[in-house]
C-alpha cells in the first residue's frame, strides 16, 4: 500500500522511520506531494481528531494509510557509572496510523525510548534517533497486521442518489448487485426523487464511485464523496 507520513518534530523521526519503510519495500507518498498538503488544514484536523478528515487529506495523496505522530526528547536525570557523571534523555513517540479509504484508525501506538550521555546538554538527537531505530519496525509490524486484519473487512457505504424513482433503483439494485465487492445493496427510503442506499462493499468509497460512474443501465455524476457517504444525481439522457 502506498502511506503518507507526517510527524510533528524537528524530522529526525520521520526521515529515519521513512528510511526504514523503503528498505523494507513500502510505498511512501512523495515528499514533494505531501508538501502540496495545507498543514494548517493538518492541524486543525488532526487537532479535533477528525479521522474523516485526516482520511480526506490522505485521500488526496492517493495513499492508502495516512500516519501521524509527535516526537519529543527532553534532558533527564544525571546518573553516575562507574563514577562517570551520565546524562539520560528520554523520548517519547505518539504515532497513529488511519486508513484513508474507510477512515478507520489502524493504529495507536506510544513508543518510548532513553539514550545515556556524556552530554549534560545537546543529547537530544541521538536520543530521537534511537527512539526512531526502535520504533520503526514495531510500528510497521503493527501497520502491517492491521492491514491484514482489515483489508478484507466490507465496509458499509451510504449512497444519496437524487433524480431517482422506484423504477430506476430497481435498475440500480440490479446492477450494482453484480458488481465485483458487492455484498448487500438496501433502499433505505425514497422521497421526492431522493433515493437513500446502504451498500455492503470490500472495497473503498472510491473504487465503489469509479464503479457508479461506469454502470450500464443509468448515467450516474458523483457530487460529493466521503471515506463512507456519497452523493450522487442521476443525470438525464
Amino acid at each position: 500500500e502506498d502511506i503518507a507520513t507526517k510527524l510533528e518534530e524537528k524530522g529526525a523521526v520521520q526521515t529515519r522511520i521513512e528510511e526504514f519503510f523503503l528498505e523494507k519495500g513500502i510505498n511512501l507518498v512523495d515528499r514533494t506531494q505531501a508538501g502540496k498538503v495545507n498543514k494548517r488544514d493538518l492541524m486543525l484536523a488532526s487537532a479535533k481528531d477528525d479521522l474523516g478528515e485526516l482520511a480526506a487529506i490522505g485521500a488526496r495523496l492517493k495513499a492508502d494509510v495516512i500516519i501521524l505522530g509527535t516526537a519529543a526528547a527532553k534532558p533527564g536525570n544525571e546518573i553516575k557509572v562507574g563514577g562517570v557523571k551520565m546524562y539520560q534523555y528520554p523520548t517519547k513517540l505518539m504515532v497513529r496510523a488511519i486508513r484513508t479509504d474507510s477512515a478507520k484508525l489502524m493504529v495507536a501506538k506510544v513508543f518510548t525510548a532513553t539514550k545515556t550521555s556524556t552530554l549534560r546538554s545537546g543529547g537530544e538527537s541521538k536520543a530521537l534517533d534511537k527512539l526512531a531505530a526502535e520504533a520503526a519496525p514495531k510500528l510497521l509490524e503493527a501497520i502491517v497486521e492491521a492491514w491484514r486484519k482489515q483489508v478484507n473487512v466490507t465496509r458499509s457505504i451510504e449512497l444519496a442518489i437524487s433524480g431517482m424513482d422506484y423504477a430506476a433503483w430497481k435498475l440500480f439494485q440490479a446492477e450494482v448487485q453484480k458488481l465485483r465487492g458487492t455484498q448487500a445493496v438496501r433502499r433505505r427510503e425514497i422521497t421526492n426523487n431522493l433515493a437513500t442506499i446502504s451498500v455492503e462493499y470490500d472495497y473503498s468509497t472510491e473504487n465503489l464511485a469509479d464503479e457508479l460512474i461506469e454502470l450500464k443501465s443509468m448515467k450516474l455524476k458523483v457530487t460529493e464523496i466521503t471515506a463512507s457517504r456519497m452523493k450522487l444525481e442521476v443525470v438525464k439522457k
